[in-house]
């Protein structure tokens, strides 16, 4: 019997990881709209090739705007950070995830829109489901911690 679990376990580990291997990852932008100066607004493109496009405006805990933190900026992520970012999104069906269609009044508005595997998946609400909170969490602190390069010209989030 402890055989047949073992092999059971082994197989479904096997098939697990295959699945995470086979993640493909191509392109993710990430919006979140501020709130009453106490959300980050937050607006981030990073692409497989490690490029990241980054406007942030970052307020203080009193709500006033921080110069130093905000900002627009360009770069090439270190092979960390973007190892991270993939470690999570790998974690995520996105084939069934699905947010409300909840974009009313005065919280902050959370859109993630993912390209993997050759699909393209959309996702936005002011009340994402609870299965992508850490996502969510993992997306503005990574945005929000992150140190690139200033860019001091306009960032088109579609080219």
């Amino acid at each position: 019997m402890k055989k047949i679990i073992s092999i059971l376990l082994s197989i479904f580990l096997f098939l697990n990881c295959d699945a995470q291997e086979k993640f493909q990852f191509s392109e993710l932008t990430f919006h979140s709209t501020g709130c009453n100066k106490s959300c980050p607004d937050i607006s981030v493109n990073i692409n497989s090739d490690k490029t990241i496009k980054l406007i942030r405006v970052i307020y203080t805990s009193s709500g006033l705007y921080d110069s130093l933190q905000s900002g627009t900026f360009k770069g090439t992520l270190k092979d960390k950070d973007y190892d991270k970012l993939i470690s999570q999104l790998k974690r995520y069906d996105f084939d069934s995830l699905q947010f409300p269609d909840v974009l009313c009044c005065d919280s902050s508005i959370k859109t993630i829109l993912i390209s993997y595997n050759g699909k393209y998946k959309r996702f936005k609400s002011m009340t994402p489901p609870k299965e992508a909170t850490t996502l969510i969490d993992f997306l503005t602190q990574f945005s929000k911690k992150i140190s690139l390069p200033r860019y001091d010209r306009p960032i088109d989030f579609e080219e």
